[in-house]
């Protein structure tokens, strides 16, 4: 055991100074997550954290950096040290301190680059004045909001780096790792399933993605299901403009009728009498007497404008509200009563975002890149196994 703990002491201290010395890739790796700061404030816009696409949008783009940087992180630490680690096996190494000593100089550096993605938040309300919800789905409080974001943005860096740690060990150079990074990244992506709508067997590979569950956690504390697809504002101006024309119409329809067919009401000017009667008072106003039903125009506008037809019929609103799920205690106050109210809002169709959610997808997270670790330090060990150093 003390020679297990001594070996480990030794490996730390080399993988800190190798991490240290590591020159352009340490700087690179230090420009990760400040390039992911700039792009996610660069693009977020005026709508983040208040409309769902938008906030869709910037959660993809943070579990991208995370990923990306994650992968890189790791991606040549053993191919780097083969040859020497072949020797170091073979003269007695055990290849637990190696991985060990390497899994937390990599945890020390997610954490620190955890830190600095959240600075982005900071950065949406000074450029969007845009906030995240006031409170976590699990952690309370003012801040609770921002270790949840900082606890998934840890672990998403943390399980993609050690998948990065078994691509390393895999591989028998620096320059065929990192080719093969950018396409275990655009797997990555491709099953997250906010690209593309996952069904069936796809789904079901979607669960064992790191970004899957990193987007679940994202979308959770950021209340996706809360919030519009579209703007109410936008939707009730909508309403409004749709319901004046709906009216212009029906104004517009009785005089085109009468002028069709001006034999259908006689006007005092070709009866030559003007003091004759009419039968319907109403339609004579109008220029509408051919038998044109207002109500019928009505109808013919409401479904020109089904918007304007939902706002003047109480029933037809409540008919096109949208299926809510069952369990909406994890949304904001108030929230809920717009939902079910028919104030437009809808929620994911992908995730069932709450609270025990973000738990699960921790979980997952967390075990991930246990068991990726534990994948790698296997790995390591058929290094032992090898009777000419440097090459198998």
């Amino acid at each position: 055991m003390k020679m297990v703990l001594r070996q480990f002491a030794n490996c730390l201290d080399v993988a800190f100074k190798l991490l240290f010395r590591g020159g352009k890739s340490l700087v690179i790796m230090m420009m990760f997550p400040i390039a992911g700061v700039a792009i996610v404030i660069a693009v977020a816009g005026d709508n983040v954290f208040h409309l769902q696409t938008a906030t869709k949008s910037v959660a993809f783009l943070l579990m991208c950096t995370c990923i990306w940087g994650g992968l890189f992180n790791s991606v040549q630490v053993v191919v780097k040290q083969r040859t020497v680690l072949q020797a170091d096996l073979a003269a007695g190494l055990y290849p637990v301190a190696f991985t060990l000593a390497n899994a937390i100089v990599q945890f020390l550096l997610c954490a620190f680059q955890s830190a600095v993605l959240c600075l982005c938040f900071p950065g949406i309300a000074l450029v969007y004045d845009a906030r995240p919800p006031s409170g976590g789905a699990l952690i309370g409080g003012s801040g609770g909001v921002y270790w949840e974001y900082y606890i998934t943005f840890l672990l998403l860096f943390y399980a993609s780096d050690a998948l990065g740690m078994v691509i390393s060990t895999l591989m028998k150079s620096a320059e065929t790792a990192t080719s093969v990074t950018p396409y275990i990244l655009i797997v990555e992506l491709v099953f997250c399933g906010m690209l593309f709508e996952l069904k069936g067997l796809l789904n079901k590979i979607s669960y064992g993605m790191i970004s899957r569950w990193g987007m679940e956690a994202l979308g959770t504390t950021s209340d996706l299901n809360c919030l519009p697809l579209k703007d109410p504002s936008e939707q009730d101006a909508n309403s409004s403009s749709g319901g004046a024309t709906g009216g212009g119409t029906q104004a517009n329809v009785a005089p085109t009728d009468a002028a069709a067919d001006p034999s259908a009401s006689p006007s005092p000017s070709t009866s030559g009498d003007a003091s004759l009667p009419t039968d319907n008072p109403s339609a004579s106003a109008s220029g509408g007497a051919d038998g044109d039903d207002p109500s019928a125009l009505g109808d013919a506008a409401g479904a020109a404008n089904p918007d304007a037809a939902a706002a003047a019929d109480p029933s037809a609103l409540t008919a096109a509200k949208p299926k809510l799920p069952d369990d909406l205690s994890y949304c904001p106050s108030g929230m809920k009563d717009e939902m079910l109210d028919g104030g437009g809002f809808k929620y994911s169709d992908d995730y069932l975002y709450n609270d025990w959610h973000i738990a699960k997808a921790w979980i997952i997270l967390g075990c991930s890149a246990l068991a990726l670790f534990v994948i790698a330090d296997l790995l390591v060990h058929r290094f032992k196994n090898t009777n000419n150093l440097g090459r198998e």
